[in-house]
């Protein structure tokens, strides 16, 4: 994971927490840190301007971080 996948992560976190959001799958557009909930995954996730993701909150009330990658599809 690159420094700039750490930043898209806490920027999702942060996100999660001010709406009280459990489990998400996003797309993070790397220029503009916009998330988005993708229409359509294949797209955003073989678009390298997008960051896709599966984040959820663990038992102990941490937000854990799954990269979403086309080998994952």
């Amino acid at each position: 994971m690159d420094e700039e996948e750490l930043i898209l992560n806490d920027t999702l976190i942060k996100k999660c927490e001010e709406e009280g959001i459990v489990i998400a799958l996003v797309a993070i557009n790397r220029e503009t840190k916009e998330i988005e909930l993708p229409q359509n995954l294949n797209d955003k996730v073989k678009d390298p301007n997008y960051y896709v993701c599966y984040c959820h909150k663990d038992k102990k009330g941490k937000y854990i971080i799954q990269k979403i990658e086309e080998t994952d599809l």
